[in-house]
């Protein structure tokens, strides 16, 4: 477990890729099981995010995570998937990690202030690198350069960011 939190970590600071990962399906449900653990841990820490937010999350993130099977497959890399899935999932759930202790934080403390624009700072660039991160992975599944990797990282974000903005406008109007 400490050699995948490793590797992660390595492959979060764009250091390793996705086949420094095992080709195997016990690594892919160990980072799927540390993705939910993250999501479920996130509504517990923080009042704000309800069981609502995390299957959005689901909803969001499970089509994003098919188009770039999708891709690997359209580049003939299809062997790499499972490696690249569990990359991204993996560090996914290393920043959401981060993110939930940051939105922990800044939950608690008053609206505005330095402290609360520090970690609106923070949450904004953890997302950021995420984005980059994803990006980082792709390229190298599917042997392209890292920007054509974050061009679509960055694509597929910005499409989850309005679906969610769409669904969550619609829970809204139901409430």
């Amino acid at each position: 477990m400490l050699a995948l939190l490793t590797t992660l970590f390595e492959i979060a600071l764009l250091r390793k890729g996705p086949e420094s990962i095992p080709r195997a399906p016990i690594v892919f449900l160990v980072t799927v099981a540390m993705w939910l653990i993250v999501d479920f841990v996130s509504v517990l820490i923080n009042p704000g995010v309800g069981m609502r937010q995390v299957l959005t999350g689901l909803a969001i993130s499970i089509p994003g995570l098919l188009l770039y099977a999708a891709i690997a497959s359209w580049y003939g890399q299809p062997s790499r998937t499972l490696q690249m899935l569990t990359a991204v999932l993996g560090c996914g759930a290393l920043l959401g990690f981060l993110l939930t202790i940051a939105f922990a934080i800044l939950v608690r403390q008053p609206e505005t202030g330095l402290l609360a624009s520090i970690l609106l700072l923070v949450v904004w660039s953890i997302l950021l690198w995420a984005v980059l991160i994803e990006g980082h992975i792709l390229s190298r599944t599917i042997n392209q350069p890292r920007v054509f990797g974050v061009a679509i990282a960055f694509s597929l974000t910005i499409v989850q960011i309005y679906v969610s903005s769409i669904m969550s406008a619609d829970a809204t109007a139901v409430s």
